[in-house]
């Protein structure tokens, strides 16, 4: 059988992931353990996508405060 290649482009992505693998345990097509260890990568890739967001917010304010403080001089 492949592997099916999962991927995140959001938090909302990983969220309905887990989502899909809480049915699947509920539905015993995969089981808990394996679930759990899934789970686990997913939230690790959620920190990761909500700290590259908060990355390229900050780098954003920071041009803005430039560009405003260029505008003052």
């Amino acid at each position: 059988m492949a592997k099916k290649q999962i991927t995140f482009q959001s938090s909302r992505d990983v969220r309905l992931y887990l989502a899909s693998l809480l049915v699947r345990v509920e539905k015993d097509e995969i089981d808990r353990k394996k679930a759990e260890i899934l789970s686990n990568i997913a939230y690790k890739i959620q920190t990761s996508i909500s700290g590259e967001l908060k990355e390229r917010e900050l780098a954003q304010a920071e041009e803005l405060a430039r560009q405003i403080e260029m505008g003052r001089k």
